[in-house]
């Protein structure tokens, strides 16, 4: 917490107390030490995140997972690794149609679906879509501390997958998006 403060500091010239807690940035804004807060960015605006590159790289090849704390980027990430791509967000009920249908569009080159492992039997359904369909279009699955776990139950898409963990901004990151 305490690089964070510096970093946030020293990026955004911050001349009040802040500190950052699950992606919620607290700052003293009077003598009376009222806390306000607001949500922070996912990532700064043009900030290549230091998994970018190896996930474009293996885009296509076998089923992507990326999971991470919550409020680390995750999303944003996956948003970022190509431009034609469909979003689909298993917290939407009209995107869990589109799930359920298996319908979405096939002619995008990246398909993310974010929240997946709370889908019942993800796992089987996800294998049997790669197994099916083979990678294209290329699938991309965030989600959080449940989808790393997963590994530990059996794994029935053993040889079908990439597992990434991202991290929230660190120091490195911010220096260098900030040129400093």
């Amino acid at each position: 917490m305490c690089l964070r403060l510096h970093w946030l500091k020293a990026l955004f010239g911050v001349q009040h107390p802040r500190f950052v807690i699950g992606g919620f940035d607290f700052s003293a804004v009077n003598s009376r030490k009222v806390l306000t807060f607001r949500q922070l960015p996912d990532s700064l605006p043009g900030m290549d995140r230091y998994l970018q590159a190896a996930i474009s790289a293996d885009l296509g090849s076998k089923i992507l997972l990326i999971s991470g704390p919550r409020q680390c980027g995750k999303t944003t990430l996956s948003r970022m690794i190509h431009p034609d791509h469909q979003y689909i967000n298993h917290d939407l009920a009209e995107h869990r149609l589109l799930l359920r249908e298996k319908s979405w569009d096939r002619r995008k080159t990246l398909v993310i679906l974010d929240e997946l492992h709370k889908m019942p039997n993800w796992k089987a359904w996800l294998k049997g879509i790669h197994d099916v369909e083979g990678p294209s279009p290329a699938l991309l699955v965030t989600g959080s501390a449940k989808l790393a776990a997963f590994r530990k139950t059996g794994d029935s898409l053993a040889g079908r997958y990439f597992h990434f963990h991202l991290h929230p901004i660190d120091l490195k990151e911010a220096v260098a998006h900030a040129g400093l």
